[in-house]
């Protein structure tokens, strides 16, 4: 019993040194579906950014898929206006090989299909 406590001591420090390592890495933060919409929302914030009178005080509120087909997120956000004061935005991007796409002429040419 006694050469078989160490081994079981050292089994459950490795199992601890793992879970400390994926949670750091974000592993046990949430799902990896939550983690890829709110990817996808801040990406086509950022495409979209430009176009804001105060780009660094905008925050992504909520992101949807528009479609069953996962292919259109609505993303509404949050940003200063001239103002200083917050007011929502809505944007919409298309979602392509796992990233948020703000290319016209490939939205058009792929929602057509």
């Amino acid at each position: 019993m006694s050469k078989k406590l160490p081994l079981f001591l050292a089994l459950l420090a490795i199992a601890g040194g793992m879970l400390i390592v994926a949670n750091k890495l974000g592993f046990l933060d949430g799902s990896s579906e939550e983690r890829r919409i709110e990817r996808l929302g801040a990406e086509c914030l950022e495409a979209y950014a430009s176009y804001l009178n105060d780009p660094r005080s905008a925050y992504v509120q909520s992101v949807r898929f528009t479609d069953p087909d996962e292919r259109v997120i609505k993303v509404t956000i949050r940003s200063k206006n001239s103002l200083g004061a917050y007011v929502p935005g809505l944007f919409q991007c298309t979602v392509h090989s796992g990233s948020a796409n703000t290319d016209w002429r490939w939205v058009i040419d792929n929602l057509l299909e």
